[in-house]
């Protein structure tokens, strides 16, 4: 399983994967990701 983490060309990347999340990113990764996130492991652990 991979989970990709975007591009900012404007930070090294580096710099980019090491940052704090900010105001909507928190929001984003709250209320979309975490979830997605953990029915994707769910799934693929059961093997569905």
């Amino acid at each position: 399983m991979k989970v990709g983490i975007g591009r900012d060309r404007r930070f090294d990347t580096a710099d980019w994967v090491l940052s704090k999340f900010q105001g909507e990113e928190l929001q984003e990764l709250e209320k979309n990701v975490l979830i997605e996130t953990e029915t994707k492991i769910s799934e693929w652990i059961s093997g569905a």
